[in-house]
């Protein structure tokens, strides 16, 4: 069935006016190439559904530049390459094979990405819903704007003459949709759920521990994926880290320590702290991959580049071996190394420190 988008009618329209209306989008969606299928007599609401072939949000993808996955080169005789499945992991070897790399979808060369042709749809739910509401704003005609006044009229939305008037047609800009909205024809636009996705994502074990990634990136799209991906990866890194939290209080419960005097505490404080460093670098490398598996490498680090220091930091410019962008770095010299030097012996007295391993009573 494909992603529907629903525009909604004023509830309050006359049924004339909402049948002007309806009449009015059917045409000129029809005549942009789109589907549109009018609300059947006595709903509760007057509404029309819209659809677009697949020729259509393809020609809206190549304008929007939607990235889509390439196929690799031609594999060598003998190599094993085969289509990747959206449950595959980002691995550097699928890298190296080929997929995980996007490209610009262009019209012309569409037999070079993946899917292209295939009976389940080319486009994923997520980006079905983007083209489609893309090429409904963009409808345009030159007559629009004297349709508009009639069904204002009709509707009896603004009075007959004064500055309302052309200040609903002004909003407009030529977009159908615009001065529908401006007027107080169209209440609101919205996609509707895709049956068959939807129901492929409720079969989705979300039950386990692990949230299933990939089908909410084919549905919701990968800003939204990327949030799953975080907490996938953030709960199987407090395994470890809880693991040895559960020892520590497990320990001090068990021979009577207090937070005050058990040896293990400042073990496991210095733990956590090496762990949240751990954390945030590797993350920033499985982001990156989750990134490029997704078609939206790029679109995050731009806001990083930008993010302003604390005013508390102070770093030389240097220029980045990766990006070859100036970035600001701490170095290990001068006031910093003195800096770690100090509090690595703060740490090491504490640590040895005879008042710390005294047995309780003692």
């Amino acid at each position: 069935m494909g992603v529907r988008v629903a525009i909604a009618l004023a509830e309050d329209l006359p049924p004339a006016a909402a049948a002007a209306t309806a009449g009015f989008l059917d045409l000129h969606l029809t005549r942009a190439g789109l589907q549109a299928e009018l609300s059947p007599p006595g709903a509760p609401r007057s509404y029309v559904l819209v659809t677009a072939p697949e020729l259509a949000l393809a020609e809206e993808a190549e304008r929007v530049g939607l990235l889509k996955m390439r196929k690799p080169a031609p594999p060598l005789k003998g190599s094993s390459l085969k289509q990747p499945h959206a449950d595959d992991e980002a691995d550097d070897e699928g890298f190296a094979r080929g997929w995980g790399r996007e490209g610009v979808f262009d019209l012309a060369l569409a037999d070079e990405f993946w899917g292209w042709g295939d009976p389940g749809g080319f486009f994923l739910p997520c980006e079905e819903g983007e083209l489609l509401m893309g090429l409904i704003g963009a409808v345009v005609d030159a007559d629009t704007l004297a349709p508009l006044e009639t069904l204002l009229a009709c509707a009896n939305r603004l009075p007959p003459r004064g500055g309302g008037r052309a200040a609903a047609l002004a909003a407009a800009e030529g977009s159908l949709l615009r001065g529908l909205e401006a007027a107080g024809l169209v209440a609101f636009v919205t996609p509707l759920h895709d049956p068959t996705a939807r129901a492929a994502l409720s079969r989705s074990n979300f039950r386990a521990l692990l949230a299933p990634v990939a089908e909410v990136h084919a549905y919701f799209g990968a800003e939204v994926a990327l949030y799953f991906a975080w907490m996938n990866f953030f709960t199987m890194w407090l395994v470890g880290l809880g693991v040895f939290g559960a020892a520590v209080y497990a320990h001090r419960e068990l021979n009577g320590y207090t937070v005050d005097n058990h040896p293990l505490l400042p073990f496991f404080s210095l733990a956590a702290a090496a762990w949240g460093v751990a954390f945030m670098v590797c993350w920033r490398r499985a982001e990156a991959r989750w990134a490029l598996k997704f078609g939206s490498h790029g679109a995050h680090g731009a806001e990083v580049d930008t993010e302003p220091p604390r005013p508390e930091f102070v770093g030389v410019p240097v220029v980045s071996a990766v990006t070859g962008k100036q970035a600001s770095c701490t170095g290990l010299g001068g006031n910093n190394a003195s800096k770690m030097l100090l509090a690595s012996l703060a740490q090491l007295t504490s640590l040895t420190s005879p008042d710390l391993h005294k047995s309780p009573g003692s």
